[in-house]
């Protein structure tokens, strides 16, 4: 089985082994720009007109089009050029790099009465097109585009090759400047093969995704009480990782001293589950246990297709634990009083405890593969909110 590999994509850019963070940003600003107009080049008329619209820019169809990069200009240099007859339509692009207000005005000073396009990875700056003021602003972020071309490719998909266009989509995500479209076959086969990916390059990819999926998830649970104030966390990837993390947690504190909920990414499956892991948190959540477990197994009996599995956490050095599963058991209609019973003094064995309740997702299942999969994942959440809250009790 082949690894998702960046480096297939024709717009994917080499970094090279000795690069500079600086000169990489600009690298892959330049390399990003290039791409948008390559593929508005050698795509169907159609895909320009419709990119040119939605920015209220409106050209001579039958006019001779050419294209053109790194357009030096009286008092400045924009990022690309694209001229339609007597109409020319100017673009300064970000990605990584932040939009400087003083460059905007030198463009427009620089370009008469052309149009400027603004692309940027940030709602946020369409702030400096107000301020500035000036008609010939254009604006939109990358994420637009994308689901701009890519309704456009969903509509027409039949009709012609579009290889171009699905090569640029595919570009997009990889660098992080798409919303969250599901997670697919090559984000896991990334954790495949790991000693082939020693810069952690491929499975960034896949982190930053996971990220993105957070960022959606925090955003639309904002309004339900129990989730308030939760942050997101990603792990950071060391060079032999086989799996990606994340949590959603009070971050008033560190994740380990809360109760808090985990996601899981590896080769093989998808997770999403609730865990108690530090002493004062499990100490408490087995009192709470103690003190109601009928509340606690009602909690486990909306839990269908989840597990719980205890663990038994093995000191190792400060802030580094060996975890050892002691205990699992599937939660759902079937599991009853005895089961706690066991839950209880199976936890009662050991010093240090970690509680992980989740439900796992096999990599081929279809839910993973669309954006739906947001809505999927907060109606599981909301599943283990009994359980969050019951842990958080008095």
């Amino acid at each position: 089985m082949k690894k998702s590999n960046p480096y297939r994509n024709i717009f994917y850019y080499y970094r090279g082994q000795n690069h500079l963070e600086k000169k990489a940003d600009k690298q892959i600003e330049d390399n990003t720009t290039k791409a948008l107009i390559n593929t508005l080049e050698y795509s169907d008329k159609s895909l320009l007109h419709l990119f040119l619209s939605r920015l209220n820019i409106y050209v001579d169809k039958d006019a001779l089009t050419q294209f053109d990069l790194q357009v030096s200009e009286v008092f400045s240099r924009p990022d690309a050029q694209i001229k339609i007859g007597k109409s020319d339509i100017y673009i300064e692009s970000k990605v990584q790099a932040f939009l400087d207000k003083s460059q905007i005005i030198n463009h427009l000073n620089s370009i008469g009465k052309s149009f400027l396009v603004i692309i940027t990875p940030r709602e946020s700056d369409y702030d400096i097109m107000k301020e500035i003021n000036n008609p010939q602003l254009r604006f939109i972020t990358w994420e637009d585009i994308y689901l701009q071309f890519n309704h456009y490719l969903m509509e027409r998909k039949k009709e012609s090759n579009h290889f171009i266009l699905i090569q640029f989509l595919k570009y997009i995500e990889s660098i992080n400047m798409a919303p969250f479209n599901g997670f697919q076959k090559e984000d896991f086969d990334s954790f495949l093969n790991v000693e082939e990916d020693p810069k952690k390059e491929i499975r960034s990819i896949v982190k930053n995704k996971l990220k993105k999926y957070l960022e959606e998830i925090q955003e639309a649970i904002k309004p339900i009480p129990s989730y308030k104030g939760l942050k997101i966390e990603v792990g950071n990837l060391d060079k032999n990782d086989h799996s990606v993390w994340g949590t959603l947690s009070d971050d008033s504190k560190s994740k380990v001293n809360v109760p808090h909920f985990n996601f899981v990414l590896n080769r093989n499956s998808f997770s999403i589950g609730f865990i108690v892991e530090g002493k004062t948190p499990a100490q408490k959540f087995y009192k709470n246990i103690n003190n109601d477990p009928n509340l606690f197994l009602k909690a486990l009996k909306r839990l269908v297709n989840f597990e719980i599995e205890l663990q038994n956490r093995v000191f190792i050095r400060p802030r580094k634990y060996d975890n050892q599963t002691v205990a699992t058991l599937k939660c759902g209609k079937e599991i009853t009083k005895n089961d706690v019973d066991y839950i209880i003094k199976k936890a009662g064995e050991y010093k240090l405890i970690l509680t992980w309740c989740r439900i796992t997702i096999q990599r081929d299942d279809p839910r993973l593969n669309s954006k739906v999969f947001i809505q999927t994942s907060i109606k599981l959440l909301n599943s283990l909110k009994s359980l969050y809250e019951f842990s958080l009790s008095n």
